[in-house]
């Protein structure tokens, strides 16, 4: 049995449109402010999440594992690396051609800007990297148990460190735009 990443968007889309109704309406009834450019970003954000569901563990398949011995976790290039003291630009060279360490690079830059836009403690870089972490680590987590329902992801060292490169880089950038946003705006 195989679950497509399609499943992800044709069930979250219709629930996050429901629950945003829901939340709308609620609101109204209370007669509370609502700042839409605050839940477009938020919408955004649960499209975002969708995404990183359906990249990081579909497709699905369900299947009992022969292998069961085999260890999922990837820590023999990891610790090769530290071992040999080879992070260096032969790495560099090997990440930029390794379409799979570009994705997980890339995917975690949208919420180094989410999270300092949408919650005032995530402006703090502390705090966003904690956060980028512990998601990391989740998401690793829970491909090293779908190993061994059949899918053949595991979990690796090297994703969690790239994730967090890619929100702290985008972070660094957000901020840095803020800062040339705000010197523009107190010259005028």
């Amino acid at each position: 049995m195989e679950l497509s990443e399609v499943l992800v968007f044709i069930l979250g889309l219709p629930i996050l449109m429901i629950l945003v109704f829901i939340r709308d309406i609620k609101r109204k009834n209370k007669n509370e402010f609502i700042d839409y450019n605050r839940e477009f970003l938020w919408i955004l954000l649960v499209i975002y999440v969708l995404l990183i569901i359906a990249i990081s563990f579909f497709p699905l398949q369900i299947k009992v594992r022969k292998d069961i011995l085999c260890s999922p976790v990837d820590l023999v290039i990891f610790f090769q690396h530290l071992k040999n003291n080879t992070m260096d630009f032969n790495l560099l060279k090997e990440f930029i051609y390794n379409k799979e360490a570009l994705i997980n690079f890339v995917m975690f830059m949208p919420l180094g800007v989410f999270l300092p836009l949408l919650y005032e403690k995530f402006k703090s870089k502390k705090k966003m990297v904690s956060i980028v972490i512990l998601i990391s680590i989740i998401i690793e987590f829970i491909q090293y148990c779908l190993y061994y329902l059949g899918n053949n992801q595991s979990f690796d060292f090297i994703n969690i460190i790239l994730n967090v490169l890619g929100a702290t880089l985008a972070y660094n950038v957000y901020n840095l735009i803020l800062i040339k946003m705000e010197k523009l705006n107190l010259n005028r």
